[in-house]
């Protein structure tokens, strides 16, 4: 059984946007995940749901993205993965918060049956850094990621890196880019800010940045001048759809973790 835990136990901060909820749970992982040699992929502890890259929380403090490409219906699609790992952490596995949402899926694959499995709104590894949690949840247009910092904590030792990608680059947006077979994996909407006593939130400046260690690309952050007597939260996911009529039907989609294409990026 995997642990789940109540959301008192650790601290929620609130979401910039303020909607933390949404169509992509992520859904725990009770022996109905295998991978395309049909072994059992018992280290995913929770996958997000109705999302076009596949975002998978796995035990010992990594993340893995999926990408599937095929030209032809006939053809059975081509997998791509990029790990995320989380440098110089402890090794901890993901926890849910909070109860399930509501229904549960049933899984049937050859003998392998998998019934009643819950998924949740939240996923978080705590203290994968010294006062550091690293929280995945779902929201309105999209799931969100959020590292965040509790009082004392040091933002400094949030580092990442990265394996199964092409190249890695911060592109002129200040998003984080992986590249795969001309497709890419893109964090992006990100935002820094500190929460107050009374709950407001108050904006900080941050810089991404990446360098070659032993030929692993190690990304980095750095924020402006702080409190450090908040908590310090760097979210990365899409904002809620605009209140807008009319225009560009495309201002309405955003991407979060995926474009694709050579030369257009795709929203979804």
């Amino acid at each position: 059984m995997i642990e789940t835990s109540t959301a008192q136990s650790y601290y929620i901060p609130p979401d910039i946007y303020g909607d933390t909820s949404g169509p992509h749970a992520l859904r725990r992982n009770d022996g109905q995940l295998f991978n395309t040699a049909g072994q059992a992929q018992n280290d995913i502890r929770y996958s997000v749901e109705q999302w076009p890259v596949g975002i998978h929380l796995k035990d010992s403090s990594a993340i893995s993205f999926t990408l599937a490409s095929s030209n032809d219906t006939l053809v059975p699609d081509t997998l791509y993965r990029v790990d995320m790992h989380f440098r110089n952490a402890k090794r901890v596995d993901p926890i849910a918060i909070g109860v399930p949402v509501q229904g549960v899926m049933n899984y049937y694959l050859g003998s392998t049956s998998v019934e009643g499995v819950p998924a949740f709104d939240r996923v978080l590894y705590p203290q994968a850094w010294d006062d550091i949690d690293v929280h995945i949840y779902s929201a309105s247009m999209g799931p969100r990621m959020a590292f965040v910092v509790h009082p004392g904590g040091n933002p400094a030792q949030i580092k990442l890196f990265f394996e199964g990608q092409d190249s890695l680059n911060i592109d002129w947006q200040n998003a984080l880019r992986l590249y795969i077979r001309h497709r890419w994996v893109r964090f992006e909407e990100a935002v820094a800010y500190q929460v107050t006593p009374a709950g407001a939130t108050i904006p900080l400046g941050w810089m991404a940045s990446y360098v070659i260690l032993n030929g692993t690309p190690v990304v980095s952050f750095s924020f402006q001048a702080h409190d450090p007597s908040l908590p310090l939260v760097f979210q990365i996911g899409p904002p809620p759809m605009p209140l807008q009529s009319g225009g560009d039907p495309k201002n309405l989609h955003w991407s979060t973790f995926v474009g694709g294409g050579t030369n257009e990026e795709r929203n979804y």
